[in-house]
């Protein structure tokens, strides 16, 4: 078993967001990084996803990301939440809606043998001149 993580896929959505605006290069990207994919990512191995999955604004806009994920290999795929990830909701939600093979890591781990894999809101590390005190209060 391997363990990957790709992040920040931003998948177009049933919205249908290019990243093509941000040059050429992006221009079908998730063909791009869906057949690296399977050039590399075996049956038994699991895939981190931290975040910024889709352009999805809602949770039935990702259906399309999500049907894109599943004809993916992977035995394990484990999505955490980015700071776009806007179509985020309940676990049972999301569970329903992304299908078999995918499990959502928020505030608490998961066993990934022989690794956990925590999941967790990062703040800013206090700052010798205090301007990140405000932070670490919340």
């Amino acid at each position: 078993m391997k363990l990957w993580a790709l992040g920040d896929l931003h998948l177009p959505s049933e919205r249908n967001k290019p990243m093509a605006i941000f040059g050429d290069a992006w221009d079908g990207h998730p063909e791009k990084i869906a057949a690296r994919w399977r050039e590399r990512v075996g049956a038994e191995d699991t895939v981190l996803l931290p975040g910024d999955f889709s352009w999805a604004m809602r949770l039935r806009e990702a259906r399309p990301d999500f049907e894109w994920l599943a004809a993916l290999p992977a035995a394990r795929k484990i999505m955490l939440e980015g700071n776009h990830d806007y179509w985020w909701t309940s676990r049972a939600r999301m569970a329903q809606a992304a299908g078999p093979g995918v499990e959502f890591l928020h505030a608490g781990a998961l066993s990934v043998p022989p690794f956990v894999i925590a999941g967790t809101r990062l703040w800013e590390l206090p700052a010798p001149d205090g301007t990140a005190e405000e932070n670490a209060e919340r």
